[in-house]
């Protein structure tokens, strides 16, 4: 993102005092810690992010299968280190929420339901909530969905909390997926409209 920001703001049609950021799920989270350290970044919308990684696989493990979880990443940081391939582990599991939605959203791509056993440890550790205080004096619109189950409403909800001003909260209906399903239009405005407050030549 940053080296995006860079581009851009080098370009000549691009006013660099005018850039902001959208991100969604995981991505979210990513504009979230760029927007806080970062202040060529002018304003930022997170939709349904990612604000803790390890509370995220907590919950989706278990606490016993997450300890487990952490027993095969040092198993395999051990074989990495010999030389070994990266051992893959599925991304989504088939009947789940993510699994369902990848099959419609991949469908004529090539993505591959696959990913490092070490990338979902870097996920475990990544905590952009942290973040989320040291975005202001940027303004920041967190839009998020009354049933997430992936990236954990009440987990968002608490992040936003320790937000300082200019913010924004609005809340939709549904799921983690909804903001590209039945949410998609109603998010793609308040999006725009949060950007054109804030971005629009001359500002507030």
């Amino acid at each position: 993102m940053r080296d995006a920001i860079t581009y851009a703001g080098g370009r000549a049609e691009v006013d660099e005092n005018r850039i902001g950021l959208w991100g969604t799920s995981f991505a979210g989270g990513h504009s979230l810690v760029a927007a806080a350290t970062d202040r060529r970044v002018k304003c930022v919308v997170a939709v349904v992010p990612t604000v803790s990684g390890h509370q995220n696989t907590v919950r989706a493990l278990g606490t016993e299968g997450h300890a487990a979880f952490r027993r095969d990443v040092n198993t395999e940081r051990a074989a990495r280190q010999r030389g070994d391939a990266p051992r893959m582990v599925p991304i989504s599991k088939e009947g789940d929420e993510s699994y369902e939605w990848s099959r419609v959203a991949g469908a004529g791509t090539t993505y591959v339901n696959a990913c490092t056993l070490l990338s979902r440890a870097f996920r475990d550790a990544y905590e952009p909530g942290h973040y989320i205080p040291a975005v202001s004096p940027t303004p920041l619109l967190m839009a998020l969905t009354t049933d997430d189950t992936k990236c954990l409403t009440d987990l968002q909800l608490e992040a936003y909390s320790t937000a300082h001003e200019p913010k924004r909260l609005a809340m939709f209906a549904g799921g983690h997926y909804a903001p590209y399903t039945t949410q998609l239009e109603a998010i793609a405005s308040v999006s725009r409209d949060w950007f054109g407050r804030y971005l629009r030549s001359g500002g507030v």
